[in-house]
């Protein structure tokens, strides 16, 4: 198994990607690393190489999920239905050669990052404010938020020639609560919100809205709530 490269900590090339604020309080920036972006690219291009193989990659690419990760790993049947949605976008008979790159993209920054934090955790990363740099976040326990993942989906879209733009949607239309990666053609990367579908979406239509995860939020602690009071 072609294992992946070790983000660079500290590099002079180090640049601003993306800024923005939680609620209008502390402002929230991410940087990125020439040389990592260049190596990230390249394990992109790996995985889109591995589906092309079709399903004799399958145990490769379902254990690249967990490959990174020392603690906080996916169960094995969630790795699977992850993959299994990754390999149907990908040859599904509308997908053209730069949706499999997407979705090669959506794929690898799964197997890049730790598991997915609580709402609470990306919004609390997010409200304080201060800097990001890639290497941080994508890493086994590195907290990233959709503001971290909409950046450098941007930054690696604009190195292989993808235009788009980062857009928010629902609750944040207004305060920019989710952050999410749309292309020219309308396709959307969103890993926090859309990581068990892939995180790869064709349209507006199937991506998970940020109004529902608040709302299921919102139910999960009233539901524990409950739970322990009654207990």
């Amino acid at each position: 198994m072609t294992n992946f490269h070790i983000p660079v900590a500290a590099n002079k090339n180090i640049k601003k990607i993306f800024g923005t604020s939680y609620f209008y309080f502390l402002k929230y920036n991410v940087y990125s690393i020439d040389g990592n972006i260049d190596n990230y690219i390249k394990e992109i291009h790996n995985i889109k190489s591995l589906f092309l193989q079709r399903c004799s990659s399958k145990n490769i690419l379902v254990q690249k999920i967990n490959q990174t990760k020392l603690i906080h790993t996916y169960r094995p049947q969630t790795a699977l239905r992850i993959y299994n949605q990754a390999y149907q976008n990908f040859y599904a008979h509308h997908s053209t050669e730069q949706d499999k790159l997407l979705i090669a993209l959506a794929y690898w920054q799964i197997c890049r990052l730790s598991k997915s934090p609580s709402l609470l955790q990306f919004l609390l990363k997010g409200i304080k404010g201060g800097d990001s740099i890639d290497h941080q976040f994508m890493q086994d326990g590195g907290r990233f938020t959709c503001v971290d993942t909409s950046a450098i989906t941007a930054k690696l879209c604009q190195h292989m020639g993808i235009e788009g733009k980062i857009k928010h949607d629902g609750i944040g239309s207004i305060i920019g609560l989710h952050h999410f990666y749309e292309t020219k053609t309308g396709r959307i990367i969103d890993v926090p919100f859309g990581l068990i579908d892939g995180g790869f979406f064709y349209s507006c239509k199937n991506q998970p809205k940020t109004y529902k995860i608040v709302v299921k939020f919102v139910k999960s602690i009233y539901q524990k709530t409950q739970k322990k009071f009654w207990s």
